[in-house]
């Protein structure tokens, strides 16, 4: 396997930086005089990290030269390994700054004239970040400044300000100083300050861990061991900075590579693969076209806009919606981000919200190509619903949302999966193609879909299984899983290994009686005989859920424009009802109930033709 070089481009504004944070801490040894850590190599020695030494030998000369010949505390401080005197988190800052800056031109392009850079970083690094750049990325000769300091300086200056909630930038413009913004990413940038793209902290990498396991331990393998034992970029992206720190205070590094490994982000443990989810719905189908999709474009055979980007499932709930985002991760092999409002609203107020929420995306966006799911979408409400109480904070919600979902769009690499269980309930901005491309409802499980979970969570042959899934039709994929859970807690509870047999008295609780099923069944038959009768399209399944009604699952293909296409549709709607008075001699009340009962929809198309379709009674007017 070809290694990619281990001298990066930043490796001399890394070293640059990374003497001068010696040289501080070096400074503070002198000072306190403390004892330093064993004298083992200098970073010199280390020829395997970076290239072109000789400017970092003149650099590390001047470093020698600017502390006392006669310190010995100050000396050895300096000769140490830089991760035995600088904490673990400076140490990756520097190297994070470095990969973001790239090289000490970009460095001086911070002293232009009225020069305004905005760099972006989580919001846990923003104070250390700002000590460690004027620390170990401002020369000496450039006055480092805070918002509200003189500049007194004749040389060149530098505001570094940290940009908060209540941050006045008006007054701080004014200044004629160039300045460094430092803001926490999940922000929203000031829209005065569009035109300035920010910078964003460079994420953690395997040149960085190399770099920094090198510079730390002296028991540290070769380049090529550590690099084949580290994980992918797109893996050690993912690590927060306080695991960071965590791993590079083991006392090894072998230790140091099993912290390092414990802290990757884990998939869920009965995630399955597309692979193993059985049935042709057009949701798996449409699943796993955009996984090959991806692949593809990584691949570089596909442009990213003649992909499917977005995609929102809808359905009852425990239909498998999540269950089926996550075996698209897992079939992708990229990073997967699953979030929530409730998550999100975890976070505090209002102002917290919107920034967990950015974070969110920042990071799927960071660590692209990724898969960003949003479960229970509808939560973020919409801003046309007719209950007042907290209209403002949904605006300012959704309006966050329709942001942060735009930027994602804009960001090759970014599949965006969401799920709802109504969503009707959901803000129409948020449904429209470019937000949200496709929207696939996740009907019932069907028995070969039924089959493919008892085979994930059985360890039996087909023939023990098939006869259960034909049982379990009409149940939810998570009625399922409770299902044999209770039948598997069945089996302990008599000290027996558990059998297939165990599980179908657990399928049956909720069956209703036989003429209660006749009913429904007529009722399910009578939609579908209109529907084909009236050529709406495609039957694709008729079904009876255990204890819960009936529903037929259908593709329509004819298009409805007219008076009569919406006549017949309300004759759809309504065929159950008929069927039963029809067959039986009298209705039930299955019709009705919800607002997604045959009722309600027949009457919201009545009163949608004759007051905003224009095809009522008066359609000449």
């Amino acid at each position: 396997m070809t290694l990619p070089t281990l001298s990066p481009s930043w490796g001399p504004l890394a070293r640059t930086a990374i003497l001068r944070l010696q040289e501080k801490a070096a400074a503070s040894a002198r000072s306190a005089k403390t004892s330093p850590p064993a004298r083992t190599r200098k970073m010199s020695d280390y020829g395997d990290i970076f290239d072109d030494f000789d400017a970092f030998e003149a650099a590390e000369a001047q470093v020698d030269a600017d502390l006392c010949a006669d310190d010995e505390a100050a000396q050895d401080a300096l000769a140490a390994l830089p991760g035995a005197t600088l904490p673990a988190r400076d140490l990756g800052l520097a190297l994070q700054l470095a990969a973001t800056f790239e090289s000490a031109d970009r460095i001086d392009a911070l002293f232009a004239p009225k020069a305004l850079t905005i760099l972006q970083a989580p919001p846990e690094l923003i104070d250390p970040l700002a000590t460690v750049i004027r620390t170990g990325f401002i020369p000496a000769h450039v006055t480092c400044l805070g918002r509200n300091m003189d500049a007194r300086h004749t040389g060149p200056n530098l505001r570094i300000v940290k940009l908060t909630d209540r941050s006045d930038l008006s007054d701080l413009l004014l200044k004629p100083e160039p300045i460094l913004l430092l803001m926490a990413q999940g922000k929203s940038l000031p829209p005065d300050l569009s035109g300035t793209p920010p910078l964003r902290l460079a994420p953690f990498d395997r040149q960085i861990a190399v770099a920094q396991v090198l510079m730390t331990y002296a028991d540290a393998p070769t380049v090529s061991t550590l690099f084949s034992a580290l994980p992918k970029d797109t893996e050690l992206a993912e690590i927060s900075p306080l695991a960071w720190a965590f791993t590079f205070r083991a006392p090894s590094a072998a230790e140091a590579l099993s912290r390092l490994d414990a802290a990757l982000p884990r998939p869920v443990a009965d995630a399955p693969s597309l692979d193993t989810i059985r049935g042709e719905g057009i949701a798996v189908r449409t699943a796993r076209r955009m996984v090959a999709d991806l692949q593809l474009w990584k691949d570089g055979k596909v442009a990213w806009s003649e992909i499917t980007r977005s995609l929102l499932f809808y359905g009852a709930p425990g239909t498998g919606k999540t269950h089926l985002a996550r075996a698209m991760g897992v079939s992708a092999n990229a990073p997967f981000f699953q979030s929530s409002l409730a998550e999100w609203q975890a976070a505090g107020h209002l102002g917290d919200m919107l920034a967990a929420m950015r974070e969110t995306f920042a990071k799927a966006c960071a660590a692209a190509p990724s898969i960003l799911f949003l479960d229970e979408i509808d939560a973020a409400g919409s801003r046309f619903d007719r209950d007042r109480h907290g209209r403002t904070y949904h605006r300012q919600v959704i309006t966050g949302l329709l942001e942060e979902i735009d930027k994602a769009a804009r960001t090759e690499g970014v599949l965006l999966i969401g799920a709802t269980n109504d969503r009707a309930a959901i803000d129409p901005a948020l449904l429209r193609p470019g937000r949200f491309d496709r929207h696939l409802e996740m009907p019932l499980p069907d028995a070969e879909a039924l089959l493919g979970l008892l085979q994930t969570h059985c360890d039996h042959g087909e023939a023990d299984l098939r006869p259960l899934a034909r049982q379990a039709i009409g149940l939810t994929a998570a009625d399922l899983d409770a299902a044999i859970r209770a039948s598997r807690s069945e089996a302990r509870a008599n000290e027996r290994p558990w059998q297939p047999t165990d599980l179908s008295p657990h399928l049956n609780h909720a069956c209703a009686t036989p003429d209660a099923d006749r009913r429904i069944a007529l009722h399910e038959c009578g939609h579908a005989i209109v529907f084909d009768a009236l050529k709406l399209g495609k039957i694709e399944r008729i079904l009876i859920r255990h204890g819960d009604g009936g529903e037929v699952h259908t593709t329509a293909t004819r298009p409805i424009h007219t008076a009569s296409d919406y006549d017949d549709q309300i004759a759809y709607m309504l065929a159950g009802r008929a069927a039963e008075a029809l067959i039986l001699g009298e209705v039930s009340s299955g019709a009705g109930g919800t607002q997604a009962s045959d009722l309600a929809q027949a009457t919201r198309l009545a009163i949608a033709i004759e007051t905003r379709l224009g095809l009522g009674h008066h359609e000449q007017l």
